[in-house]
C-alpha cells in the first residue's frame, strides 16, 4: 500500500511545531493519516527541512516537509503513527 492509500482524515487541532532550529510555534493541524500530515506554516518551510510536531499527551514526533504552497505545508512522519494513536487524535472534541 502506498503513503497515498492509507486513510486520511481532516482535522483541526491545535499543535505546536518547529522547523529545524527555529522555536516552537503555534500551528494547526489541518489532515492526518498513519503516515502525514498537513499544517499551517511558516512562510520560511523549504521542502526536505526536518520538522517535529507536540500534539498533547504525545512525545514529539518527528517528519519531514513534503511540500509548501498557498499558506500550508505536508509533511511525511519518520515512523507512521500506530492505528491506535491515529484514531485517538482524530477522534479528539
Amino acid at each position: 500500500m502506498s503513503s497515498h492509500e492509507h486513510e486520511r482524515v481532516g482535522i483541526c487541532l491545535r499543535c505546536e511545531i518547529k522547523v529545524g532550529l527555529d522555536a516552537w510555534s503555534v500551528a494547526i493541524l489541518q489532515d492526518l493519516s498513519t503516515h502525514s500530515f498537513s499544517v499551517s506554516r511558516s512562510p520560511r518551510w523549504k521542502v526536505g527541512a526536518r520538522v517535529w510536531i507536540r500534539l498533547t499527551d504525545l512525545e514529539p514526533l518527528i517528519g519531514t516537509v513534503r511540500w509548501v504552497t498557498d499558506g500550508c505545508a505536508g509533511c511525511s512522519f519518520d515512523k507512521p503513527l500506530s492505528p491506535y494513536v491515529f484514531e485517538h487524535l482524530v477522534r479528539r472534541p
